[in-house]
């Protein structure tokens, strides 16, 4: 009877250790169990974030390729551009000069027209009515008229303007008359002539002024101006004849268009002829070479 009441105690305890480890095992057996599914997910997770990251990273290469490959064309057009623009601006440099390099000098238009191998364009005033003429038909300058003929019987060298660059004046007349003065102006690679009648370029001087008349109580100092089209008469000092309000004529002077004294007037009149005055030549062709030589050398 003892023995079977031992034999169950000892049953008994084994049956509870075996319980127990059971227990234990199902709790370990837990604890990796989730282990085991936590290790699952985050594997998982990090498979799927690996390609993402690959896929983002396959997209930016490539737009970060195509970028520099347009940046690089672009540079390349812009490049190509700019050597263009600079070959093109070379070659209007170019085109300019040798356009220059194909004018004929000032000097040798002067020369051929006084040797009467060229035309000069003979223009009014304001630049606008302009016709060919040269030393044989130098009638045209002045008149329309078949019956006058003109003649030119002498010229001179002399910087009108004073810009440092030399006009050549021919005088003209008719006969044994003197009729006026045709100024040669140089522009551009063209000779302009402009007419004065002979009172109105009176003593021109070695600096280019002049005096002109109209009257006995008119009188004036002058100098030309060349315009892009044409050219103006600057008058520096003037005498002009005019009633007053009483309805006396009186004589007004003038300085650069502003009213002067008398006297004033006459000091400049009187060194205006004091200064010297051009050298005229016969026209020859011996006298051209002289003439030239003189001024043009200097």
């Amino acid at each position: 009877m003892k023995f079977i009441i031992r034999y169950k105690q000892i049953f008994i305890w084994l049956l509870s250790g075996m319980l127990m480890c059971m227990f234990a095992a199902c709790g370990f057996g837990g604890e990796d169990e989730e282990s085991l599914l936590y290790a699952l997910d985050t594997s998982e997770e990090s498979s799927q974030s690996v390609p993402d990251t690959s896929e983002e990273s396959s997209q930016s290469f490539p737009n970060t390729s195509e970028e520099s490959s347009q940046s690089v064309s672009d540079m390349s057009e812009e490049s190509s551009q700019s050597v263009l623009e600079v070959d093109n601006s070379k070659q209007e440099i170019l085109s300019s000069e040798s356009e220059k390099e194909q004018l004929l000098s000032a000097t040798e238009c002067y020369r051929s027209i006084l040797l009467d191998k060229a035309d000069f364009i003979n223009c009014s005033e304001d630049g606008e009515y302009q016709e060919a003429v040269n030393n044989g038909n130098i009638e045209k300058t002045f008149t329309s008229s078949e019956d006058i003929t003109g003649e030119v019987t002498g010229f001179t060298i002399v910087d009108m303007d004073g810009d440092g660059e030399n006009e050549i004046v021919l005088s003209i007349s008719t006969g044994s008359v003197d009729e006026g003065f045709e100024v040669l102006h140089y522009q551009d690679g063209i000779v302009y002539g402009y007419h004065f009648w002979y009172r109105a370029l009176e003593d021109l001087k070695e600096d280019g002024t002049f005096t002109g008349s109209g009257g006995a109580s008119s009188s004036s100092i002058n100098r030309i101006v060349f315009l892009e089209k044409g050219y103006a008469v600057d008058t520096l000092y003037e005498s002009r004849s005019q009633y007053g309000t009483d309805g006396v004529n009186e004589i007004q002077y003038y300085k650069n268009g502003e009213v002067c004294s008398e006297e004033e007037f006459n000091d400049a009149l009187n060194r205006q002829y004091e200064k010297a005055s051009v050298t005229w030549y016969k026209l020859t062709t011996e006298n051209v070479t002289l003439a030239f030589e003189n001024r043009f050398s200097e």
